[in-house]
């Protein structure tokens, strides 16, 4: 069974989240955000556990945890069929939808959602005071006269059970709009019914110390991992001989019962005298009783219970004494091995034949940070572990390891951010990613170990076009103004290696409900406008600055050589090869006397575009009064697109800096010659801003600080509403 959507209210600092799931999850966030209480919730959804009061985010108001379970075959086929005609009604196409609640008196009971009448003559308590103390003819004619519109459907009704069933006739046919869904309690003997379907949640929190962790017991990590091994090593032949032996232990240790009911003391001789001798010396003071060892005879589990833990690396001694990357590898170290003990079950014998394969062990896998005490290469190995895993039990995991946000998972992420409403108490909110619209290629590009680590734990980020961006805008940053510190204010800046990237990168990161800013050089405005996402209004100004420029540009009748470098990389790209063979076509049909189309004049002019961006961007650069060049940084500015005035960030260097060819260390010689904020301001123009002037670096620094995203509804692919 898979659980696809979760809903969890009221449960500590979970008020209201909302989680769609997959075969592998992995959540994440920062510390404190709600991760550990999701895995904590659906542990209990499962066991219905004691909890106290504190685990109430209102204590006036039950804890719900909603779920829609995924049932396959297999899983139906764990109940006999006289149990599954007890709760068929609830299985719709193979699905549950069941609700664990916890009303403020801490006690818990399963509830499923039912369809119930929205008129209140249909309320079970009225229907209770009419048939209370009715038989026979008076049980028809009460329930005639209180359902008129249906007094033919009790004709001759002259039993309660009749008349109740008839009643769900009527609910059953009446029209969805007629309907209602309340919640309704499972009977407890149904609940167990239900309780056989639920995976064994093995539940592993984050490790505090080490040492409770490699514990063998069944309560500790490395015990719950040894009892899911059991469930495969448990049905070989020599493992069942020894099961056999246990039971055939059994007789030898306690009286036991024989086919015809008579008790059978086939004990060993010392056990029996033993018990013989006690009792002659119990009877000496109580004359009237007796007692009677039972011994239980050894299991398997208990034998594993037991295990010792040995490890020789260089030093032979209990895994206890040796270090926590030691201790947290020999856990995973096991759990790689069930995983190969179930690969192996799946695989093709020798003789050709398929052996027995295992579709679903019954187990739900919910780790808290299992990247604890691991190498980054190890984790990558426990990734592609639990990967695995899940392929056959469903596996969620709480982390905050970028290696487990990886182009192969396709899986679901879900992120938990808290959030304050005024002076209210912080709740966590959920924000399911599905990217599975992004191109493999380009998740690939984008998912690296700094743009991950960014979706992870931030709320807010700058994305800059190239290495000297990022160095030189991190360092005037922090000159101008100690509190912009980016680094220590969590805010990473990213690099998208040009401006093509800008549409991927945003809607990457708009998935992590992330604040992106980004700051661009001046040529944005002429060319690749359209990846920014600017606004309708900036558009619009947008067009008016073009026409400006092809203005100056006709009254000055400017000419515009391509330098020699930039034509090499125009003759080189495809698209220009391409317009040249197509004008070579055009040409001679022209020659030929065909008068061209109007789209083909076009194809013509688009041949010489470049020069036209060339001159737009020399007007754009050049100190000639454009009002509408300022306009549109302003109104880009609203966009939390900030685009340099000057051009590209070299422009801003002072001049020694520029001299240097390579541009990251033109970058750092810029950020060694402007060591203060009095020398940063000297290379920072004016620009307007309203109504007033000021520093264009501080304008952009200060609207990123103090910029604040609007939160989305909490994970809009859940579909499950509570009705308290």
């Amino acid at each position: 069974m898979k659980f696809d959507l979760v809903t969890i209210e009221n449960y500590r600092a979970l008020k209201h989240v909302d989680l769609t799931l997959s075969e592998f999850n992995c959540i994440i966030g920062e510390n404190n955000s709600g991760k550990s209480s999701t895995l904590l919730a659906l542990s209990l959804f499962i066991n219905g556990t004691k909890i106290n009061q504190r685990d109430f985010f209102d204590k006036s108001k039950p804890i719900f945890i909603e779920t829609m379970i995924s049932l396959s075959e297999d899983d139906l086929d764990k109940i006999s069929e006289g149990a599954y005609s007890k709760i068929d009604y609830l299985i719709t196409d193979h699905k549950l939808n069941l609700v664990r609640k916890y009303d403020p008196e801490c006690n818990s009971a399963l509830f499923y959602k039912k369809l119930v009448p929205r008129d209140p003559k249909f309320n079970p308590e009225n229907i209770d005071y009419i048939l209370s103390g009715k038989r026979g003819k008076a049980i028809e004619d009460s329930m005639k006269s209180h359902f008129s519109e249906y007094s033919d459907f009790f004709e001759g009704i002259t039993n309660q059970g009749d008349a109740r069933d008839v009643l769900e006739s009527i609910i059953r046919s009446m029209k969805p709009e007629d309907l209602d869904k309340s919640l309704t309690e499972i009977p407890s003997s149904q609940s167990k019914i239900i309780q056989a379907l639920f995976p064994e949640p093995i539940y592993i929190p984050a490790v505090k110390d080490a040492n409770d962790e490699v514990k063998t017991t069944e309560s500790a990590t490395l015990g719950k991992i040894i009892s899911s091994v059991l469930k495969i090593i448990g049905e070989t032949s020599r493992v069942q001989e020894l099961i056999q032996a246990f039971d055939n232990l059994e007789p030898l240790l306690n009286k036991v019962e024989g086919t015809d009911g008579q008790v059978l003391d086939n004990r060993l001789d010392q056990i029996q005298d033993l018990e013989r001798s006690v009792n002659k010396y119990l009877a000496a003071n109580f004359l009237n009783a007796s007692l009677e060892f039972h011994i239980p005879s050894p299991s398997l589990k208990q034998v594993f219970n037991n295990t010792q833990i040995v490890v020789n690396d260089g030093i032979k001694a209990s895994l206890d004494s040796k270090g926590d990357g030691l201790k947290r590898a020999v856990t995973f170290a096991l759990l790689r091995t069930y995983e190969d003990l179930k690969q192996a079950r799946n695989s093709i014998n020798t003789d050709g034949t398929k052996s027995e394969s295992i579709e679903n062990d019954g187990y739900l896998f919910l780790f808290e940070e299992p990247e604890l005490y691991l190498h980054p290469s190890a984790q990558n190995i426990l990734f592609e572990a639990l990967s695995n895993i899940s392929k056959s039990n469903q596996v969620i995991v709480t982390t905050h390891s970028p290696i487990f946000f990886s182009p192969t998972n396709k899986g679901s992420y879900i992120k938990m951010k808290k959030k304050l409403d005024n002076n209210a108490v912080p709740y966590s909110r959920s924000i399911c990613i599905d990217l599975s619209e992004i191109g493999k290629k380009d998740l690939f590009q984008l998912i690296c170990f700094e743009n991950n680590s960014a979706a992870f734990f931030t709320d807010k980020l700058i994305l800059v076009e190239g290495d000297s961006d990022l160095i030189f805008l991190k360092h005037i940053a922090k000159k101008l103004n100690s509190e912009w510190n980016f680094d220590l204010k969590g805010i990473p800046v990213v690099k998208i290696s040009g401006k093509g990237n800008i549409a991927k990168y945003k809607k990457f990161f708009n998935e992590f409900e992330i604040d992106v800013h980004s700051i661009l050089d001046l040529d944005v405005l002429i060319e690749g406008f359209d990846k920014i996402g600017a606004s309708p209004e900036s558009w619009k100004i947008r067009q008016k600055l073009i026409k400006d420029i092809d203005t100056i540009i006709g009254k000055e009748n400017l000419d515009c050589t391509i330098s020699k470098k930039k034509m090499q990389n125009i003759v080189q790209s495809r698209s220009f090869r391409e317009n040249y063979n197509r004008f070579i076509v055009l040409a001679n049909e022209m020659c030929s006397g065909r008068t061209l189309t109007s789209n083909e004049i076009e194809e013509i002019k688009l041949l010489f575009s470049e020069e036209t961006k060339i001159k737009r961007q020399e007007i754009l650069e050049s100190s000639r009064k454009l009002d509408s060049k300022y306009e549109l940084l302003e109104a880009l500015r609203n966009d939390k697109v900030y685009v340099l005035s000057k051009g590209a960030v070299e422009k801003y260097y002072p001049n020694e800096a520029r001299s240097i060819n390579d541009k990251p260390s033109k970058a750092l010689k810029a950020c060694e010659l402007l060591p203060d904020k009095e020398s940063v301001l000297n290379i920072c123009p004016l620009i307007k801003n309203g109504g007033s002037e000021e520093k264009e670096f501080e304008i952009i620094f200060k609207n990123i600080i103090e910029s604040k995203l609007e939160s989305k509804s909490s994970c809009k692919q859940a579909q499950l509403t509570y009705f308290v």
